[in-house]
């Protein structure tokens, strides 16, 4: 899931980068955000609520450079751990302490089912030579 929407931001990211004097990475966090899930960030109450949902999205889209210093990327509003310890050193409360988060919860279902997401998704999976890998994942 991660992958998918890292790979689905980085034009986005790319535009930035090529322009980003003064930026924030707010606005193409935004830009995403709309493309992807229209009506979304404009229906939740503005102040924290969009605070936290842009917050825990960004880290969602960066978790591989968790151990860069990007500025765009200090003080997060959780620590990266909860995103990146299901993928990297997954346990029954890594996956808890992730989907105690109804940001991350909700872009999960979202992933789950979108048909681009899971086409994407089983490409991946059948990449793996292990031929157990794909129904694992599912």
């Amino acid at each position: 899931m991660t992958l998918y929407f890292k790979t689905a931001f980085k034009p986005f990211f790319e535009k930035w980068k090529g322009q980003k004097k003064n930026r924030e990475i707010k606005g193409p966090l935004i830009e995403f955000m709309r493309e992807h899930f229209p009506g979304l960030i404009e229906s939740l109450p503005p102040g924290q609520a969009q605070f936290e949902f842009i917050e825990l999205f960004k880290l969602l889209v960066f978790s591989h450079r968790h151990n860069k210093n990007d500025s765009y990327l200090q003080d997060p509003m959780i620590s990266f751990a909860v995103v990146r310890e299901p993928m990297y050193k997954y346990s029954k409360q890594a996956q808890e302490r992730f989907f105690d988060h109804p940001t991350f919860a909700f872009l999960f279902l979202w992933f789950g089912q979108n048909p681009e997401a899971l086409a994407f998704a089983e490409s991946k999976n059948k990449e793996n030579p292990d031929p157990r890998y794909p129904a694992r994942m599912a």
